[in-house]
């Protein structure tokens, strides 16, 4: 956290109880996102607090499969979004995800006594 501004960079959608990735691509997917949702969590933050995501990914055909999962988290606002194609990412994963959200300001209540 920097200002009101949170930095999610490097995650990726392993399996915990063999540290790679997940079998299928979908599963990987659910599992990368649950990541940068846990991180947000303990931020203090939410999904809608995402304002940019970018998404590494070593097969541009699983585009579509990563999208059917990544819709799945937001409800109506969108962050902006890059899907960028690597050759190879650590661990055998298929997507990485770095992202930045932005804390909601606090408003102080108008009434005063």
């Amino acid at each position: 956290m920097v200002g009101a501004t949170f930095y999610v960079a490097g995650h990726l959608g392993l399996d915990p109880s063999t540290g790679k990735a997940a079998a299928d691509p979908e599963t990987e997917a659910r599992a990368v996102m649950d990541a940068v949702k846990q991180t947000l969590e303990r931020g203090g933050l939410t999904m809608a607090d995402l304002v940019s995501v970018t998404v590494y990914c070593t097969d541009l055909d699983l585009y579509d499969k990563f999208n059917a999962v990544y819709r799945s988290y937001f409800h109506d606002n969108y962050p902006a979004r890059a899907f960028i194609g690597v050759s190879k990412l650590v661990r055998g994963a298929h997507f990485e995800i770095a992202g930045v959200a932005v804390k909601p300001a606090v408003t102080k209540s108008a009434s005063r006594r």
